[in-house]
């Protein structure tokens, strides 16, 4: 996730993240694999 994490940082890219659509449509094959976790963790998602 390196070059694209830098990339969306420093472009300032919003993210728009549903956790439940996610599974029914197959991005992702549950919520325990969601890759959520990984980009809270490496500041890329920042609450407002």
């Amino acid at each position: 996730m390196g070059t694209l994490k830098q990339y969306v940082m420093y472009k300032r890219i919003p993210l728009e993240i549903h956790l439940t659509s996610n599974v029914p449509n197959s991005a992702v094959p549950s919520l325990h694999d969601h890759p959520f976790g990984i980009l809270c963790y490496t500041d890329v998602i920042y609450f407002c």
